[in-house]
């Protein structure tokens, strides 16, 4: 039993996780996340960092305009995020 509210609890953190993602991506302009990866003192979003890091040598490639291929690359992390625990959670309630 214990087994199986660690991994709801598992898959709601990934849930979490998505939907910050997400919000980032929409929310915080190229300057806002260029200071945030720039911040020599820390920050309480260095997880979301290390996922803008790795991806954004793919994101500076892709140009939609004023939408920058990090922020999309960013979302369609969150997304995936989201879906992901959307459906663990679904696998262990018909368990």
């Amino acid at each position: 039993m214990s087994e199986k509210i660690l991994s709801i609890v598992a898959a709601v953190s990934l849930g979490v996780f998505g939907i910050l993602l997400s919000y980032l991506a929409l929310t915080l302009n190229e300057k806002k996340l260029k200071n945030i990866i720039d911040d020599p003192n820390g920050s309480e979003y260095d997880f979301i960092i290390l996922i803008i890091l790795g991806l954004s040598w793919i994101g500076q490639k892709i140009n939609f305009g004023k939408i920058t291929g990090v922020k999309v690359i960013t979302f369609v992390v969150g997304i995936i995020c989201i879906v992901l625990s959307g459906v663990y959670i679904f696998a262990y309630i018909l368990a």
